[in-house]
């Protein structure tokens, strides 16, 4: 992850904090939309997420659109090119925290707050 970040970062001019903010914002909801995929066809993960999926799912389409929004002024602000070389450096990236937090995190559940504070920090620090 470090080599990548660190080419990509000299390469495209991007901070090595902004690649790492935005893996923040992106491994959580990606682990929520798998297990909301996952869920359509069995029924898996805690009986909370079972219950409330609706709310999962919606949960899920707010933190997509405020992540897109987001990536939009980005794009505003720095150029389109700028942005999607971010966007794709960042989705690959995101993989090892994508692991680690489905190593460590127990249910879907903690996944709001997780990102809730990436959303946050990416708002704050990178745009």
């Amino acid at each position: 992850m470090s080599i990548i970040t660190t080419v990509a970062s000299f390469l495209s001019g991007i901070g090595i904090i902004d690649f790492i903010l935005l893996a923040i914002a992106i491994a959580p909801l990606t682990i929520l939309n798998t297990a909301i995929q996952t869920n359509k066809h069995e029924l898996s993960g805690s009986v909370m997420f079972n219950q409330y999926l609706e709310l999962f799912r919606l949960l899920s389409l707010v933190f997509t659109g405020i992540l897109v929004f987001g990536l939009i002024q980005y794009g505003i602000a720095n150029g389109v090119g700028v942005t999607i070389i971010y966007l794709l450096i960042g989705f690959i990236i995101q993989s090892w925290l994508y692991a680690f937090i489905k190593m460590f995190i127990p249910g879907e559940i903690f996944l709001i707050p997780l990102e809730i504070a990436g959303l946050i920090l990416f708002y704050t620090i990178v745009l």
